[in-house]
């Protein structure tokens, strides 16, 4: 028994390292879509995700997500001249329902492809950059 809450312990620490970025889950369904990672706009942003027809936001299935995914997604599709999609990372289907019912609506009225992908847990770390001043 105790070799089992050890062999748990050890295994629930690792968990924070299991966890996907962002970044990893771009490079990770880039294949699956047939697209290219990080497309430069004319005025210098990245939309994460581009392929022949579509210009992708990739983001995670939270609240307060929902208007910037949409907003990134139009603006890319605007500036690339593509449609738009967002491609929404899920860790819990049953408790992010909610969510992807809600984005699904939003992107219906407003044209965008969405794709929902299943993903790891996602990093509880913040990785802070320093301002430069």
């Amino acid at each position: 028994m105790i070799r089992f809450v050890v062999a748990l312990v050890a295994l629930l620490s690792c968990a924070p390292l299991l966890a996907e970025t962002e970044r990893q889950a771009e490079a990770r369904l880039a294949p699956k879509y047939n697209a290219q990672q990080e497309v430069r706009c004319p005025g210098g942003e990245r939309a994460d995700l581009v392929n022949e027809t579509h210009a992708f936001e990739i983001e995670w299935a939270k609240p307060e997500k929902q208007w910037e995914s949409i907003g990134q997604s139009l603006f890319y599709a605007h500036e690339l001249q593509k449609e738009p999609a967002i491609i929404l990372l899920v860790t819990d289907p049953i408790a992010q329902a909610p969510v992807v019912a809600t984005m699904r609506r939003r992107c219906e009225r407003m044209g965008i492809a969405l794709f929902i992908e299943e993903a790891t847990a996602e990093p509880k770390v913040k990785v802070r950059r320093r301002l430069r001043g």
